[in-house]
């Protein structure tokens, strides 16, 4: 799983699809399973970034 990080603060994400790409934020301390259906809607025609 690709890491961003900024000094002390490093956050995990995970990529699907292709296309113009669609990121999903959620609140601090939930994790990527908040937007699973979301997820597998958009990561066809788009790049899914969560």
């Amino acid at each position: 799983m690709p890491i961003a990080s900024n000094g002390s603060v490093s956050l995990y994400y995970d990529r699907a699809g292709e296309g113009e790409p669609v990121v999903f934020v959620s609140e601090a301390g939930l994790g990527g399973w908040l937007w699973g259906w979301q997820h597998a809607a958009v990561a066809g025609p788009h790049e899914a970034v969560v």
